[in-house]
């Protein structure tokens, strides 16, 4: 009990600092116009922005002031709330207080604050300041003290199989090595949890339903295994999420569910594609374009791009996955069509001597075009879209959108650009201590296939990532 509440008072005093000096920030930020990101940042030409190809600019003065301001704040707290709960006799009770070291595990230590996350949000004025509440994250920020630096990084997924249980969701990981016996075994396994969980009245269909969809899953991650590898990104997993109604059909998506089922799939690293001896469908070839000519737009995208703060790497990129009323996949435009994400790591450094003699990206990905998919049919966007003579699909569910390539990339030039200015930021902002370890600016589509910052009534349906590469 004493160790519980040693570390609520630790949060307690970071909390309380916080809000002290953020209402602080606020404050000035409202009175003297401070903290206002460039409006070519976040607004988008069907929003009345200005053209995605304009060139970036990094903000004023005052930009830089408020977020300094803002994570010397932060590190502030960070640093006066270093208490050290082993020092105080309180670590946790039986073995872990037990004077012999022998009765820990080897990788014990006391408890204490390793790690911090917070969220800058950006308003539709362009103001920014930290998200105390609801609303959508512009940036999140995670600050570490630096004995921790070297755990949990943000990557992808690396678990290649089994299932588990995360919150109210079973979640089943697999690769292209799971397949037979095996895999009937653990659809049996998800299908008796599923049944067990007490919410699916009609379980006649629902072995077979659960089949049918891990199958289509299987699917979908041959033609992401199918893309090829680059020098610089690769697509590496795939993320879908489903929900087992309760009538026991399956779902995509995450609306309306008894039971969540979230599947996996980790693509074995390996310099062969697949793309040309496997027969794909039509759907397969659709998220097989689409991943690989993202793929190739990051790879051009970082060979051209000269970071003005090289300490920091993009790392990860996660894109948001839809599926619109046609079945075809797509890249997500709002959070409420969100059936999955596929993630984007960069190349190995190890593999690139095995890539050097692989063949280079088919011609095929250069020119492949993939789709924008928003819940909403909005009149505005989709008057915008025809007047450009983008591609267009509306329903009474929603819209789709054809992407145009040169757009998208004009688009990954910009969210480097913007997570390069804060991560420049959080260079600066950096004690001996505690440090920001990583810059995830959040970013929305536009239905021409630029990128624009999330604000905080829109949504983030691509981050990027980006890591203190000497942390």
């Amino acid at each position: 009990m004493n160790s519980l509440l040693a570390v609520v008072r630790v949060l307690f005093i970071v909390l309380v600092f916080l809000v002290c000096v953020i209402c602080d920030v606020f404050a000035r930020s409202a009175d003297n116009q401070e903290g206002r990101v460039p409006r070519a940042w976040y607004s988008l030409p069907e929003d009345g922005g200005g053209d995605e190809e304009l060139v970036f600019s990094t903000g004023d003065r005052l930009l830089k002031t408020n977020l300094l301001r803002i994570f010397s704040a932060q590190r502030q707290a960070l640093v006066s709330s270093g208490v050290d709960l082993a020092a105080e006799g309180l670590s946790d009770p039986g073995f872990l207080k037990s004077p012999v070291k022998n009765d820990r595990p080897a990788d014990w230590v006391p408890w204490r604050l390793a790690a911090f996350a917070s969220d800058l949000a950006v308003s539709a004025g362009g103001q920014v300041g930290v998200l105390a509440f609801k609303g959508t994250p512009s940036v999140s920020v995670i600050w570490r003290k630096r004995e921790k630096a070297h755990l949990d990084r943000a990557q992808a997924p690396k678990k290649t199989g089994g299932i588990e249980s995360l919150g109210t969701r079973t979640v089943f990981r697999m690769s292209e090595s799971l397949r037979g016996v095996e895999l009937d075994e653990q659809i049996e396994s998800i299908y008796r949890m599923a049944k067990a969980s007490g919410k699916v009245r009609k379980t006649k269909r629902l072995r077979t339903e659960i089949s049918q969809a891990v199958q289509k899953f299987r699917e979908m991650g041959s033609a992401v295994s199918a893309s090829p590898f680059s020098s610089q990104w690769y697509p590496s997993h795939l993320r879908m999420d489903l929900e087992i109604t309760v009538e026991g059909r399956v779902k995509w998506g995450t609306v309306g569910g008894a039971v969540g089922l979230r599947l996996e799939w980790e693509r074995l690293i390996s310099t062969k594609s697949n793309s040309k001896q496997l027969k794909f469908s039509e759907k397969q070839e659709g998220l097989l374009d689409l991943v690989g000519a993202i793929a190739v737009d990051l790879e051009a995208t970082q060979r051209a791009w000269t970071p003005a703060n090289p300490r920091f790497a993009p790392t990860l990129l996660v894109v948001a996955l839809a599926i619109n009323a046609q079945g075809n996949i797509g890249v997500a435009r709002a959070s409420g069509s969100v059936a999955g994400m596929v993630y984007f790591s960069r190349t190995p450094q190890d593999f690139l001597p095995r890539l050097a003699s692989a063949s280079s990206p088919s011609a095929r990905f250069a020119k492949a075009s993939w789709w924008l998919i928003d819940d909403k049919s909005e009149p505005r966007a989709f008057a915008f879209a025809r007047a450009g003579g983008i591609e267009s699909i509306r329903t009474k569910n929603g819209a789709s959108y054809r992407v145009a390539r040169e757009r998208f990339r004009q688009g990954l030039k910009k969210a480097f650009q913007i997570g390069d200015y804060f991560a420049a930021r959080a260079a600066e902002s950096a004690s001996d201590d505690w440090a920001i370890s990583e810059i995830r600016p959040g970013f929305t589509m536009s239905v021409g296939g630029g990128l624009g910052l999330a604000t905080l009534t829109g949504s983030a349906t691509a981050v990027l990532i980006l890591q203190d590469t000497k942390f």
